[in-house]
């Protein structure tokens, strides 16, 4: 939610009005395309606030505060980042090696009844 309000909240109306456009109604496809090739946005970072401003936009549309979601048409970027993985590979190997001396102190399994 903060970074929603950072970007919709903030960064879009700082980088609307300071062009002069201060009311939702000034926001076009055009202006759009101008703001989003401000961005200086890694991919995966852009394809988030394209999300957040597509969001933002559906509720305008909602609202009747515009006629047609601008974003709509945006593109994201196509992201060839690889995702970052929460830990290493040493790391992966203490935690599957500290499950496996946990189930071997447990002693054998047992089948539950019914199964084959």
């Amino acid at each position: 939610m903060r970074l929603y309000r950072r970007f919709i909240g903030r960064q879009v109306p700082a980088w609307f009005t300071t062009r002069g456009w201060e009311n939702v109604e000034d926001i076009t496809f055009e202006r759009l395309v101008k703001f989003k090739s401000s961005w200086t946005f890694k991919a995966a970072t852009a394809a988030k606030r394209l999300e957040l401003l597509k969001q933002f936009l559906r509720f305008c549309v909602s609202a009747d505060w515009l006629p047609k979601n601008y974003a709509g048409s945006l593109k994201a970027p196509e992201v060839d980042e690889p995702p970052t993985l929460p830990y290493t590979a040493e790391e992966m190997e203490r935690i599957l090696a500290a499950c496996e001396k946990i189930l071997a102190s447990r002693g054998p399994r047992k089948e539950p009844a019914g199964e084959d």
